[in-house]
């Protein structure tokens, strides 16, 4: 995968979050909190004081700035009896370095390293506070994601709910609060999609989507009741909540898909209750266009009557939903 240059990877728990330029600051601000009690923690653990780690760092600093060096590299110029390892791993969580190269080939998981102001100079963390940080990103998400939950809010952002209300508390004259037909749940919109909502004409033709492994559509919420029925969520979604690639009629999870390409090219389909024939003959339609996108082939459908549930697949099983058929 090649990441495009005015981004950079951010780490997260253990998710890899890929960000803009522009969002690189203020997604920093907002999780940054998460990550200072356990570095701290680390650099105890390992027997590093702040004043030893921040010594070490002005000094990996200096080395960098003349010429990008590896984990190896670093250590036998340090000569230090400090793990430089958990000095370059704190470095990073503060973004004062970031990883470069691989060494040799893509596959080489040995890295170069650079400091991080080389390949972004006019970032500056300072231009946003962390409630203006978590005001931004609340606000991005209704934006791209709404109407969502406060819960999914809480999920997205992975913060305290306690920030989150108080965001919301700032942001209430941008939003609408909305209820969905037979859904509990309050739902929160941005006032300017509301409005283009109720100023478009009624859609009357039946919406079919074929989505990917992995789609934001289906992998943006907590709250996932309206798109796909709890009694079939483990044919969705993995152990890890990972999500497979998917049949959408009007929104909400009819079935699953699946390609192979050999012996020959072949769509298998899944579906998770009744459908109409003339949907039905829909679906196929877009199915043997994305068959035909892939493998760049006509491709004949297989419809399968029975699917093993992801959550009693093997890990990565949400890749191949439909092996077994």
């Amino acid at each position: 995968m090649k990441i495009p240059a005015n981004t950079v990877i951010v780490t997260r728990k253990d998710e890899i979050i890929i960000e803009t330029e522009e969002l690189i600051p203020i997604v920093h601000n907002v999780i940054k909190y998460m990550t200072v009690r356990r570095d701290n923690k680390y650099l105890e653990i390992r027997e590093i004081s702040r004043k030893e780690y921040r010594d070490l760092a002005n000094q990996i600093l200096a080395l960098l700035d003349k010429k990008e060096m590896s984990t190896t590299e670093l250590k036998e110029t340090l000569n230090s009896p400090k793990d430089i390892v958990a000095v370059i791993s704190v470095m990073l969580d503060e973004m004062l370095i970031l990883r470069g190269k691989p060494l040799k080939s893509w596959r080489d998981r040995r890295l170069y390293y650079a400091p991080f102001l080389k390949y972004f100079p006019n970032i500056k963390f300072e231009d946003y506070s962390e409630s203006e940080s978590t005001k931004l990103l609340i606000e991005k998400y209704v934006k791209r994601y709404g109407p969502v939950t406060e819960k999914d809010i809480v999920w997205w952002l992975g913060i305290t709910k306690k920030k989150i209300q108080n965001a919301l508390d700032t942001l209430q004259s941008e939003f609408e609060h909305i209820k969905i037909n037979q859904i509990e749940h309050d739902y929160i919109i941005h006032k300017q999609d509301l409005e283009k909502i109720r100023s478009k004409d009624k859609y009357n033709q039946t919406a079919i989507n074929i989505l990917p492994g992995l789609d934001p559509y289906i992998m943006g919420y907590k709250d996932r009741e309206r798109y796909v029925d709890y009694n079939y969520y483990e044919y969705v979604f993995d152990r890890s909540g990972n999500g497979t690639t998917t049949i959408l009629v009007d929104g909400k999870v009819v079935g699953v898909w699946d390609i192979i390409e050999k012996p020959e090219p072949q769509i298998k389909l899944y579906l998770i209750r009744e459908i109409e024939k003339s949907i039905m003959k829909k679906i196929e339609e877009e199915a043997k266009k994305i068959g035909k996108f892939i493998t760049e082939k006509d491709v004949d459908i297989r419809k399968c009557k029975k699917m093993t549930p992801l959550t009693k697949r093997t890990m990565g099983g949400f890749m191949s939903p439909l092996k077994d058929c």
